[in-house]
């Protein structure tokens, strides 16, 4: 499918620019005049558009002022120049390397164009104020130095400003390799870093109209799998879902981002009922900055069946009030993967039915600022993991090495264990909290203030029959002791 953005270019008259669905047109628009005066091209570079170079091009229809006339060499007419930048996103799924952008004027096979030694050749859609350094990797700046550009007869192009005598670009290519889900990034010397794109109305059946085209230069990409789908940045506003029903479906947010506002954004909208397969964010290990954000609205839910998949990024989850999400199957947080789970007054739910693991010894993070519920088992297995958990009913947390923060332990009704020696518990927010209690029978740890109120229990799961509490003084701190060969456990009070 296609669609169209109508604009202004002044004195150039009314352009048409029909592009397909996975493009985004955006125009700026001067508000006194309606004059266009800067576009921004987005390109979501796909599998269709790889085996379907018809859908990787944009058309320019521009207005037919000579129908009968040809172009003379070194005249100028209007047309359209506009300040443009253009980018890519690598949506094939594998690295892609080098990619071509051409221009090709609706009347090329007649007129060819000639016009070379023009510093606006009238003949043919052209570039102007691209530089070698002009495409970089959009995250982080780097730039690809490979950039190559060419007239329409083949021969290497003039870069930089429109200069008398020098032919300008209608075509260039790179040479380097965008990793999957990357964005290209091609600016310009202009100052406000863009390029000049410009065609002008010239004499002749088609006027000034032509076609922006694009592919990779090497890449091995496979069939998109129907059950992915892939949830990428929509500038401000989300993808939106309702009533979503088990069919199977899995959400990768798959955009990499330098900011939070173009962020991937998936939304469960308010009143819906949802079952997906899985969700995952798969960033990559060359450019770990990658965000997903996903809201549940008011009285939603949400059903997880196989668990939420987190690597190499940071993936928020902002639940309101009344929203529950339903983790089933098997959760993994690894890769430097970061979760971040809020919810007005801790009110939202999250239900754990399956297992939930932090992995990979490299600084993973997971937060819950919701209830958090079930009968499922966490698991914290690496010495740079941190979990910091709130309001906690029946989900087991077994800590190996790593980081357990539990805020507000009077709202923490979960199993603590099995814990070794490698552990580290902190109780968070339990300043009332002066001495405990534990019972070997029941493996229940009660946390007691100075008039021995319970301020708290927490239920102590492993070999916790043999469990004994020592306060040190002058800290805030009980040393749990096993007699099951585990030695002492940390557990600080602040």
């Amino acid at each position: 499918m296609a669609h169209e953005t109508i604009i202004n270019a002044g004195g150039g008259g009314t352009w048409d620019i029909v592009a397909p669905d996975s493009v985004t047109i955006d125009p700026t628009v001067d508000p006194q005049t309606g004059v266009t005066t800067g576009l921004r091209i987005f390109v979501d570079f796909t599998y269709d558009q790889y085996i379907n170079s018809p859908s990787a091009a944009i058309h320019f229809i521009g207005p037919i002022t000579d129908p009968n006339g040809k172009p003379a060499p070194l005249k100028s007419y209007p047309g359209l120049v506009v300040p443009t930048t253009f980018e890519i996103r690598n949506d094939l799924g594998v690295p892609m390397t080098g990619i071509n952008v051409t221009l090709l004027n609706d009347d090329a096979t007649a007129i060819p164009g000639r016009d070379t030694q023009n510093a606006h050749p009238d003949d043919y859609a052209h570039f102007h104020q691209i530089l070698p350094t002009s495409f970089s990797d959009k995250l982080t700046g780097t730039v690809d130095p490979s950039l190559k550009a060419f007239d329409p007869t083949l021969q290497p192009a003039f870069l930089g400003p429109p200069t008398g005598g020098k032919n300008s670009p209608s075509f260039f290519d790179t040479f380097g390799t965008i990793q999957p889900d990357a964005i290209g990034h091609l600016g310009g010397a202009n100052l406000n870093g863009t390029f000049t794109l410009h065609s002008e109305d010239t004499p002749g059946p088609t006027g000034g109209s032509f076609v922006l085209s694009w592919f990779t230069l090497d890449a091995d990409p496979v069939a998109p799998d129907p059950n992915i789908v892939r949830v990428f940045s929509k500038d401000v506003l989300p993808t939106e879902v309702k009533d979503h029903a088990g069919d199977g479906k899995t959400y990768v947010f798959a955009g990499i981002s330098a900011a939070k506002i173009d962020l991937p954004s998936l939304s469960f909208v308010d009143k819906s009922t949802n079952t997906v397969a899985g969700l995952k964010l798969a960033g990559s290990p060359v450019e770990p900055a990658v965000f997903g954000d996903l809201t549940l609205g008011e009285n939603t839910s949400l059903t997880v069946q196989n668990g939420l998949q987190i690597s190499h990024g940071t993936f928020t989850l902002e639940e309101a009030a009344t929203a529950h999400l339903t983790l089933e199957g098997k959760s993994t947080i690894g890769g430097q993967g970061i979760v971040n789970v809020s919810s007005p007054d801790h009110r939202g739910l999250v239900t754990l039915n399956g297992d939930l693991t932090v992995a990979d010894d490299d600084n993973n993070f997971l937060l819950v600022n919701a209830h958090l519920d079930g009968n499922g088992m966490m698991f914290i297995s690496a010495a740079h993991d941190t979990v910091t958990v709130n309001a906690v009913d029946g989900v087991t947390i077994n800590v190996t090495t790593g980081t357990l923060n539990i805020e507000h332990p009077t709202d923490f009704h979960g199993t603590l264990g099995p814990i070794t020696k490698d552990a580290t518990i902190n109780l968070l927010q339990a300043t009332d909290v002066t001495h405990a209690l534990f019972e070997t029978a029941s493996g229940m740890l009660h946390l007691l203030n100075d008039h021995d109120a319970d301020r708290g229990d927490i239920h102590i799961n492993g070999n916790a029959s043999g469990i004994t509490l020592n306060r040190i003084l002058p800290s805030d701190s009980f040393i749990a002791l096993h007699n099951g060969g585990e030695g002492n456990i940390g557990i600080k009070f602040t």
